[in-house]
This record gives structure tokens, sequence and C-alpha cells, in this order.
């Protein structure tokens, strides 16, 4: 691991460890991340036409 980057981790779990996110980064997010390597490499199906849907609906919410 480049110094660069172990300064980078150790900055990281500082931040983590000061704001009280131990927990998350535990139990939530690093169960994650093979989840989320392979949604990257495989890549996820959109439902184009809901998504669509979603969008008018929305926009209709936040309208004045």
């Amino acid at each position: 691991m480049s110094v660069l980057l172990a300064d980078a981790r150790k900055a990281l779990e500082k931040i983590i460890t000061d704001q009280d996110l131990t927990f998350v980064m535990d139990n939530i997010e690093k169960p994650l991340t093979p989840i989320t390597r392979e949604m990257k490499e495989v890549g996820i199906k959109v439902d184009v036409e809901r998504l669509k849907e979603l969008e008018q609906e929305i926009a209709a919410s936040v309208s004045i």
C-alpha cells in the first residue's frame, strides 16, 4: 500500500471513529463492499418506465 493510501486510510479511520460511525462501517458499509463491487462489474437493471413514472411523481410533488 502506498504511503498516500495509508495516510488517507488513517485519516478516514479517524473521522469514522471521531464521528462514532464505527458500527455503521463495520456492520453496513464493509459487508456491502462485495455486493457493490459486483454491481459495478456486472451492472444493474433499470426499469426505465418506472423511473420515468417516479420522475413525474416527484416533479409534481415539488412543483409550486
